[in-house]
């Protein structure tokens, strides 16, 4: 392996160029009391730092990301939104289960333990999604529960616990997640070690299948309130609102297609001038789309770090927008009151 070559995989780590130009002189610069050759062992020595820093760089970065979500997750999953199952599947000497499901039409959680093993950073080789009904769109995730909340659980049992999140869109007259059954196949866990990165314990290879029935209950609603406010001096809606204790969403239309660049102007340098105003706080959507047409645009916002929401928490839409230099030209708050339930026949 030459110099050019083990430099190629320092160009394919993940922490800051100063960071990486500190590494690479440890390793290569001269030492006073030997002469210097760039030797195959040194290279095999060079490989393997790079190895594990790389390894631990890349699971530690998912590791420390998913630890700020799940604490409520959690919560959730033993709570009276969520149904218990028990479906469990075992392969390369380790047992997955899928304890309990719970969200609404939009999004779906199952909380999933490993029995007998422990894990403070957990990754995994692929995750496949589907529904028997109809073809699923939308998005999808492992979320490893927080160190703080696996400390816990150790106390009484030896497990480590994970959700997985399923995001959905589903329009008003599309077959909806209630009453489905969502397929999920699991291949491949990572504990964040050297071994586990190089694929050299068994569990890497494993593959694990779940067939879950979504029949747990809803307590969300969709809401209309079709509220008109001024973007880019026309008129534009607030068409509706996605209510549940675990997620919202909003809407926005314009018939005439004023919102055309509504998300493109939303997103300059890194911000968003959209948000959910509530009672604790105010949060910002996950993701966004919208049709090229500029008549629909879609924002969803997780609970996922705050915790549940009541209907009586979520007062307002926040936005601002901005003139052609960048200046802020508008800000402002849209008034939202969402009823405590929608009726039976809404």
């Amino acid at each position: 392996m030459t110099e050019k070559e083990v430099k190629a995989l320092f160009e394919a780590m993940t922490p800051s160029q100063a960071q990486k130009d500190a590494m690479w002189t440890q390793i290569t610069q001269p030492q006073p009391t030997k002469k210097q050759s760039f030797s195959v062992k040194r290279c095999i020595a060079i490989v393997a730092v790079v190895l594990i820093l790389f390894t631990a760089t890349a699971f530690g970065y998912r590791a420390s990301t998913i630890q700020t979500y799940t604490t409520e997750v959690y919560h959730w999953s033993a709570s009276k939104l969520a149904r218990n199952i028990q479906i469990s599947d075992t392969d390369a000497g380790l047992t997955l289960t899928a304890e309990s499901v719970f969200g609404d039409n939009e999004n779906v959680y199952v909380l999933f333990s490993i029995s007998d093993k422990v894990y403070h950073t957990l990754s995994y080789g692929d995750l496949h999604v589907d529904f028997d009904q109809n073809d699923f769109s939308g998005s999808y995730d492992l979320f490893l529960l927080d160190q703080a909340e696996q400390k816990q659980t150790e106390k009484t049992t030896k497990k480590t616990y994970f959700v997985a999140y399923v995001e959905t869109y589903r329009g008003t007259e599309e077959i909806q997640n209630i009453g489905q059954t969502m397929k999920i196949k699991i291949h491949g866990l990572y504990g964040g070690r050297l071994g586990d990165a190089l694929g050299l314990r068994k569990e890497n290879k494993g593959v694990w299948e779940f067939e879950i029935p979504l029949e747990y209950e809803v307590y969300g609603y969709d809401y209309v309130v079709h509220t008109p406010f001024t973007y880019t001096g026309n008129t534009v809606y607030l068409e509706s609102i996605h209510y549940s204790p675990l997620d919202v969403s909003i809407r926005l239309k314009s018939q005439e297609g004023y919102l055309e660049h509504f998300i493109e102007n939303y997103a300059i340098d890194g911000t968003v001038g959209i948000a959910l105003e509530t009672k604790k706080g105010r949060i910002y959507p996950r993701t966004s789309s919208g049709d090229s047409a500029g008549t629909d645009s879609y924002f969803p916002f997780s609970m996922r770090e705050i915790g549940m929401l009541a209907p009586e928490d979520v007062i307002g839409v926040y936005y601002y927008e901005k003139g052609k230099n960048g200046e802020m030209i508008q800000e402002m708050v849209i008034p939202v009151s969402l009823p405590a339930q929608m009726p039976q026949d809404a």
